[in-house]
This record gives structure tokens, C-alpha cells and sequence, in this order.
């Protein structure tokens, strides 16, 4: 998948030769050639879905969008220089599909430069280094604001110049366009066959009916519609699996890239916020970023949740929806492993062309939580509107088949058939700042309680006095510290710290909340 020799380093070469296409520079002659020099292949996504695995590569750099509006959306357009820019909009405003274009530059690359033997320009390494970090930029861009636009990927590139050739060798030359060329898609015979495609794609998607009045409802209702829809390619038998016309379009098999650029697709057309994510999940993967009401961004991973039962049957989970960078799956792992939280099991790092060393996709940070503590159980029916804290469960449902509450957290309704439902984090002795672990931080905040420049609340209160004397001295701060180095047990606390609280309403049809 992966290059064994740099794009830049390829391009260098490829451009020291210049060996074909137009006739050379002349002196005085101004018109404008075109000359294509090189290809360039895009990273495809597919992992094995059985089970994840935890990610071992380093941390994307990863962007904060500025604005929290929560109808704002995300563009990687947005973060693209002016070539990147002209490159994307000449291909977005193209003919659907396109198989070549010729792009002029807003701002033309000039420079001086000598000549080889064919009275031809050799482009300096800065300048093959501008013209490959224009076209992967925009592409990369593009190929993720615009997934329906599925045969963007590997290409066939030049460059479009004039120039002056002097007699000492020397030359001044006007790079003023790019060309590029589409290979056709893999799995399609023809253009007019991808024309087709795109078009019946454009159909099924405008026909999906996306239900619900919340976010959240219609987020579930994608997320759930094309979980049913598909069945994961574990024999990789489908060159088409890799667009997302192998959700929209029979036989309905696909993988992760067509999953999370589908999911898009749909939320887009329901107005969410949604970006397509590729990085690290243990093997090479592609997911999905949404932005809820409240302005913060959450992760979905549609593929990992789509799973069957013992039968065959579909069976959905919600351990990938809407999490946050410290949310941890219930399901997926095994007996005896601890539960890894989600910015562990995916490592987002934007690299769609190459090794990512000539441009990266960046992306919006994910919230710390969740957007409830609370996971659907799955094929739950149960929907959670945040803005309302209220969630909503059919009549006749247990609540162990309509929500699971995470490790380390507990969940418990005040009566039967409940109608508050609570979820508490239990503190632990010592752990007076609330991150789940006794340090030396904890120690010093008691020793500030203790001398009066610090002050706690009445559970922080009960949670530093450790030695039980009722009071809170620079002994407690001593055992504390103690705990932390592992040479003192504290003991065990009742303390609960109430996390999220909601009303139940109890529907008499599912997925009709008022």
C-alpha cells in the first residue's frame, strides 16, 4: 500500500529527466506546454474487523476547529493554501465524473533554472516539492469533503509552463497549471460505467429515509440503516468495497472506507457536521468525527459496530457511537483485558497519499467523554436527547437491553418502571481532584485543605480524611502519598459522584420520542 521510495524523491527524478511531451523551450517563445511526468497511487483502508486491536503508530497532529457552533462544519478545504484551492474547486466544479483536467494556477511558480540537453527546464527540488504538496493536498481534501466523488484516487500528473531559455543554459520559467489524469476506479470497465455508478449512488442515497428529530435519532438511524445494509468484504473480493457506492449499490459488500464515507454522505444530507477520519486501528482504517449540539466533535465507527450473531444475524452495537477520546468499548475486548479508551484503539493521521510526508489531513479534537456516560445496548431502541436530558425507551424493554453503563461507572433508576435514571462515578479514598487515580497531586491539594488555602467540597472533605480522625491534617496528606507510592492501602470509599442524570420516558412505539 505504502511506497517503498518518497513521492518527493520519485518526483525529483522524474522531473531531472524530461525526456518526453512537448518540444523544448525556445528563446522568446511565450506559449504555455503541457508535459505529464509521473503517477501517483492513494492509500486504500481495510482491516480486519473481528476484533481491534490497539493501535501502535504516533499521534496525528491533530487541529482544534475554532468554531464550537454546532452547525458549523468542518472542511479540510478550509485548510488548504490557494493552489491546493484552485486545484479542489477546479475538480469540484468539473464535469461528475471527470477523467482529466487542466488547472490554472492562481499564483504561478516562478524561478530560474538551467537547462539539459534537450533545451528543456530542470525544476528545482523546492519547486517538484510545491507541485506535490499542491495536488496530494488537494486531493486528500477532496476525496474526504467530497466521498461521492469516488474515483478520485490514483492519478497521472504534469505541469503546465512557459518560459525564456537564454543562451548561457540558463532559463526563466513560468510553471502556470497542473494536469492531472484519473485512472479509472478499480472494479469499473469504463467511464461511462462510473458515470452510472455515480449517478444510481446519487439515487439511493437521496432515497434513504434518515428518521428521527434529534441529532442523536438520526445519527442512530444512519448509523443503524447502513449496518443493515452491508456485509463487511473479509475476503477483500470487491475492488468496489473501497467507494462508497458498495453501500449504496448491490451486492451491498463493502469495508471500512465505504462505511465512513457513506456515513458522511448521509450526514451531509441530514445537515450534521461529519468528516471521514484514516489512521491507525491496529491495521490501516477509516472512521468518522460528527459534531453534536453542543459543539463538540465525537467519534463513530460504523464498521467495528456492525457485527452478526452465532446465526448470521445482525447484530449492532453502539461501543463506537458518538465516543470520545476517553471512552472505552464494553464489548470489545477479551475476558481478562482491560477496556482500552477510544484515542488508544484509533490513532488518527491523515495520510492518504504516501507516508503523509509531503501533506496530512488534519482533524477537529474529539471530546474527552462521550456524549452520554451511558452506551445503547445492542440492537438497543432507546434514544438519549441530551439537550432535553431525557432518553426515551419503549414500553416493555429492560433496561439492561436498552443501555449499558461503562466500566467504572454505575447506573440505577429510583423505581420500577423507572422514571429517573442516574449515572454515578464511585470516588475512591484520596482522590480528591477526581481523576480516578491517588498521586502526589491529591496529597498536595489536602496538605492546601489542611493549611487553609484550598477549598474542598463535603465529598472532597470526606474523601481526604483517609486516617478517619475526622479532620484533615498533613497526616492525611502523608498516607495519601504513601498510596501513591504503593506503600500504604487506603481504604475503600461508598462516595459516589453523580455524573449524569436523566428523565425516562416510556414510549408506546419505538423511536417516537415526543
Amino acid at each position: 500500500m505504502k511506497k517503498t521510495i518518497s513521492i518527493l524523491m520519485a518526483l525529483i527524478m522524474l522531473f531531472s529527466v524530461l525526456s518526453v511531451g512537448a518540444s523544448a523551450l525556445n528563446a522568446g517563445e511565450p506559449e504555455v506546454r503541457t508535459k505529464y511526468v509521473g503517477s501517483e497511487d492513494v492509500n486504500r483502508y481495510s482491516p480486519n474487523t473481528t476484533l481491534p486491536q490497539s493501535a501502535v503508530s504516533s499521534e496525528a497532529q491533530i487541529n482544534r476547529f475554532a468554531s464550537s457552533d454546532p452547525n458549523t462544519p468542518y472542511t479540510f478545504y478550509s485548510t488548504l493554501n490557494a493552489r491546493q484551492k484552485d486545484v479542489y474547486n477546479a475538480i469540484v466544479n468539473g464535469a461528475k465524473p471527470q477523467e482529466t483536467f487542466e488547472i490554472m494556477l492562481s499564483s504561478p511558480i516562478s524561478f530560474t533554472t538551467v537547462v539539459d540537453a534537450n533545451n528543456e527546464p530542470v525544476l528545482t527540488e523546492q519547486v517538484v516539492y510545491t507541485c506535490a504538496e499542491t495536488l496530494l493536498g488537494a486531493l486528500s481534501a477532496l476525496m474526504d469533503d467530497h466521498p461521492e466523488m469516488f474515483w478520485i484516487g490514483n492519478f497521472d500528473w504534469g505541469y503546465m509552463y512557459d518560459g525564456q531559455v537564454y543562451e548561457n543554459g540558463t532559463a526563466d520559467v513560468r510553471l502556470v497549471g497542473l494536469a492531472l489524469q484519473f485512472a479509472l476506479p478499480a472494479g469499473y470497465t469504463s467511464w461511462n460505467a462510473v458515470k452510472t455508478a455515480y449517478n444510481q449512488m446519487v439515487q439511493a442515497a437521496d432515497a434513504v429515509q434518515i428518521a428521527g428529530a434529534t441529532r442523536f435519532e438520526k445519527l442512530k438511524s444512519i448509523h443503524d440503516w447502513i449496518a443493515k445494509r452491508v456485509d463487511y468484504d473479509t475476503e477483500f473480493a470487491y475492488d468496489t468495497s473501497y467507494y462508497a457506492t458498495s453501500v449504496f449499490l448491490a451486492p451491498y459488500i463493502t469495508v471500512c472506507e465505504g462505511y465512513s464515507e457513506a456515513f458522511k454522505m448521509l450526514c451531509d444530507r441530514a445537515g450534521i457536521p461529519c468528516i471521514v477520519v484514516v489512521g491507525d486501528a491496529g491495521e490501516p482504517h477509516a472512521w468518522n468525527y460528527v459534531k453534536m449540539e453542543d459543539g463538540n466533535w465525537y467519534a463513530v465507527d460504523v464498521t467495528w459496530d456492525d457485527q452478526n450473531d452465532e446465526n448470521g444475524d445482525d447484530l449492532i452495537f453502539y461501543d463506537f457511537f458518538l465516543r470520545g477520546a476517553n471512552s472505552t468499548e464494553i464489548f470489545f475486548h477479551g475476558e481478562n483485558e482491560a477496556a482500552m479508551p477510544f484515542k488508544t484503539t484509533h490513532k488518527p493521521l491523515g495520510d492518504r497519499y504516501g507516508d503523509g510526508s509531503i501533506f496530512k489531513l488534519t482533524y477537529p479534537a474529539l471530546a474527552e467523554e462521550g456524549y452520554t456516560r451511558m452506551l445503547l445496548a445492542p440492537n438497543s431502541e432507546a434514544i438519549v436527547d441530551k439537550s432535553k436530558m431525557t432518553v426515551y425507551i419503549p414500553e416493555g424493554t429492560a433496561m439492561d437491553d436498552a443501555f449499558v453503563v461503562p466500566d467504572g461507572y454505575y447506573g440505577e433508576i429510583d423505581k420500577d418502571p423507572a422514571t429517573i435514571l442516574r449515572v454515578t462515578r464511585p470516588l475512591s479514598f484520596g482522590d480528591v481532584n477526581g481523576d480516578g487515580k491517588v498521586t502526589a497531586v491529591d496529597a498536595r491539594w489536602v496538605l492546601q485543605a489542611a493549611s487553609g488555602t484550598r477549598e474542598f467540597s463535603e465529598a472532597q472533605q470526606i474523601l481526604a480524611n483517609v486516617n478517619g480522625d475526622q479532620k484533615i491534617t498533613a497526616v492525611d496528606a502523608r498516607w495519601i502519598l504513601q498510596a501513591a507510592s504503593g506503600s500504604r492501602t487506603l481504604p475503600e470509599s461508598n462516595v459516589q459522584f453523580l455524573v449524569e442524570e436523566y428523565q425516562v420516558s416510556w414510549l408506546k412505539a419505538a423511536n417516537k420520542a415526543a
